[in-house]
This record gives C-alpha cells, structure tokens and sequence, in this order.
C-alpha cells in the first residue's frame, strides 16, 4: 500500500471511532429512562404533536410547537424526555390526586420521546408531502379518463 492509502485508511479508522462514541454517548443519553417500543410509538398515539415546548431549563433551542415527535430533533426529544420527566415528578410530588394522575401522561410521553430521539438517531426521516390532499397524484380534470 502506498503513503496515501495507508494515512486514508487511519483517518477513516479515526473517523469512525469518533462516530462510534458519539453514537454510544447518545444511546446512553437516551437510556436514562423507559423508551417506547415499536408498538406504541407506531400506534394511535405513538407520534404524539408538540403543544408546548420544555421549559428554558431543559430546552433553549429552535421551538418544534405545531410539531409531531417525528420531526423534532434527537436533542430536542431528549429535553422534552426530561422535562416530562420532571413534570411526572412534581405532579406525583405534590400529593394531590387530581395531579398524580397525569403524572402517568407525562412518563408515556417521555418514553415516547425517547424512543422517537432513539428513531431518528438510527437514520428516521419524516416523510416529506408534497400535497395537502393525499388522494391527489396531481391529474387534472381533463387527464381523467371518464
């Protein structure tokens, strides 16, 4: 092998020992908590919309409201996991009832958001539409043929 070959090949290797820790840091990031499975995150429910952004605490980037979870960000997952989190916390905290209920909300939507930020790592993509109507393949009136 040549002098090039060979400096190609270590800074390839380099490379991908830095993307393999990186990777690592993230899943470990993201396995603080419960991550939803498959399952739930295909379902009904599963591709929850953004309604309200973390707190600044938690998340003090672009906002995502208007959003589903499959459009956000890994990072931005990641803190909404952790302030949902919080909020399960403090609704179970304060010993009201009336709150502890939706402290079982928040978990769901939390592992939700983990597992979505844990999709999108592995390569997710939203699919993009290119049409409000979606039984619309862009022929006109006159195309139709009856």
């Amino acid at each position: 092998m040549s002098d090039f070959e060979t400096d190609v090949i270590a800074r390839l290797e380099r490379i991908e020992k830095a993307l393999n820790t990186k990777t690592a840091k993230a899943n470990a990031e993201a396995s603080k908590g419960e991550i939803a499975n498959d399952v739930d995150l295909d379902g009904k429910f599963g591709n929850e919309p953004i309604k309200r952004d973390p707190s600044k605490k938690y998340w003090d980037g672009d906002s995502f409201v208007g959003k589903f979870m499959n459009e956000c960000t890994a990072e931005y997952l990641d803190a909404m996991a952790k302030y949902k989190d919080a909020c399960a916390f403090m609704n179970e905290k304060e010993g009201n009832p009336e709150k502890a209920k939706y402290a079982g909300y928040d978990r769901r939507s939390a592992s939700r958001a983990r597992g979505w930020a844990k999709r999108i790592r592995e390569g997710f993509r939203a699919p993009v539409s290119t049409s409000d109507d979606l039984f619309s393949d862009g022929a006109s009136d006159p195309d139709i043929p009856f």
